[in-house]
């Protein structure tokens, strides 16, 4: 049997919390591909489902720029990315630049 360990404080309860063992599981790829017809040739796709906690089984859909790979979480995000690619005259560093200022 694992013997569990105390590791830290728990913030809420100032109470020790023990240490099982456990790993964290990470979500489970499901789907990769092209992003589709709305975004410029390149852009890729990745559909994630999550594994453990209250939300396990749900997915998640997140799109990666052509030339960078840079990790995008929503539509809203796109188009923020976009137009900042624009005002870069398609360079994806400098537009990401932009887009973390925002």
């Amino acid at each position: 049997m694992r013997e569990k360990r105390i590791t830290k404080t728990n913030r809420d309860t100032k109470k020790p919390r023990l240490n099982t063992g456990s790993k964290k599981v990470g979500p489970e790829l499901v789907s990769e591909g092209p992003a589709g017809t709305e975004l410029p040739d390149g852009w890729t796709t990745k559909i994630f489902r999550r594994k453990s906690g209250k939300s396990k089984g749900h997915t998640d859909q997140y799109w990666y720029s052509a030339k960078t790979q840079k990790k995008m979480r929503s539509k809203v995000e796109i188009k923020r990315f976009l137009s900042c690619l624009e005002s870069s005259n398609g360079d994806e560093e400098e537009a990401f630049n932009l887009f973390k200022r925002k």
